[in-house]
Parts: C-alpha cells; sequence; structure tokens
C-alpha cells in the first residue's frame, strides 16, 4: 500500500513483490474495509437450524441421548439433512462418544447387585446425592458385544437431573 500511495504501479509492485498483477489490484481493492491487514470473517451461507429446531434436538438428545443419526432426523428434523444435524452439533459442542464397555456379569454378581438395589429400594433422593457411582454404564443380562454410541457436550457426564429421572422411574414401579 505504500507503493501505492507513492505513485507506484500495479505492474511494477507486482514486479517487486513476485505477485500477480490482478492480486495487488485485489489486495489495494480490499485495504478499506480491513483493519491492520486482517481480512474479514467470511459470512457463509445463512445457518438453516432455526432456534425452534436446535430446541427441539437438544431436548431430544437429552430424552435419548443413545438415539441413532438417522432417527434423530426423522423423529425431529426430517427436513434438514444427516450432515447439516451433524455439523450442527459439532459447532455446538455436542459429540458422540462411546459408551463404556459392560462388565461381564456372573450369577453371583447379579445376585449381589438384585440383593442391593432391595436393600436400598425407596431411599430418599438425599441418600442417592451422597452415592458415588465407579461408572456410568447400565448393568443387563444379555446385553453387550455391540458398541453403543452416545451425544453429550465434551467434558459432561450424567447430570443428577438424569440420575434423578432413571431412579425415580426405576425405583416408582
Amino acid at each position: 500500500m505504500g507503493q501505492r500511495r507513492r505513485g507506484h504501479s500495479y505492474g511494477s509492485i507486482a514486479l517487486d513483490l513476485g505477485l500477480p498483477k490482478t492480486t495487488c489490484q485485489g489486495i489495494a481493492k480490499r485495504a478499506s474495509e480491513q483493519v491492520s491487514c486482517i481480512s474479514n470473517k467470511r459470512t457463509g451461507a445463512p445457518t438453516i437450524v432455526t432456534a425452534g429446531d436446535s430446541r427441539l434436538i437438544f431436548r431430544t438428545l437429552a430424552r435419548t441421548p443413545k438415539i441413532t443419526a438417522a432417527q434423530l432426523v426423522a423423529s425431529t428434523v426430517p427436513h434438514l439433512s444427516k450432515k447439516t444435524i451433524y455439523r450442527f452439533l459439532k459447532k455446538s459442542g455436542v459429540q458422540k462418544w462411546r459408551c463404556k464397555k459392560r462388565p461381564f456379569l456372573k450369577p453371583e454378581h447379579v445376585a449381589a447387585h438384585l440383593a442391593w438395589a432391595h436393600l436400598h429400594n425407596g431411599k430418599p433422593i438425599e441418600f442417592w446425592r451422597r452415592v458415588k457411582w465407579s461408572d456410568e454404564c447400565s448393568l443387563q443380562r444379555g446385553k453387550g458385544g455391540q458398541i453403543e454410541w452416545v451425544y453429550r457436550r465434551k467434558g459432561k457426564f450424567l447430570s443428577y437431573e438424569f440420575l434423578k429421572e432413571i431412579l425415580t422411574f426405576t425405583f416408582d414401579r
């Protein structure tokens, strides 16, 4: 820009810098719009995921975190593509995480777990706040083998509200 202010032509500037003439012209044209030689951000296309769509997606993921992408698109936003949903979730910080592997249970372990559940059935929520869980996988006989995936934000694990909902559902039966 200094050479241009001193009256040099784009052709002579291009020869000095080893750039095409059109590149020098483009730089000079954008110089008035830039602040300290930093290019403006590219705007891109506007997002087609509305605020209502995003609330619906997040609500569905909170309710059923193990839902597949195809099920998510079909049940919540069929007007959007699966790739659009992936990009939106990645931008929002939500990604798929591999679930922890289920431990193999022997019959004596199953009996001990059932006895513990019967012993603590009906305990108040204050009791469950003090319980420390060693992992986040559910224990089910006959399950396992296939890899399961769960949607969640990076660094977020099972929330207290989610555990409360599970415990209420399990012990109110």
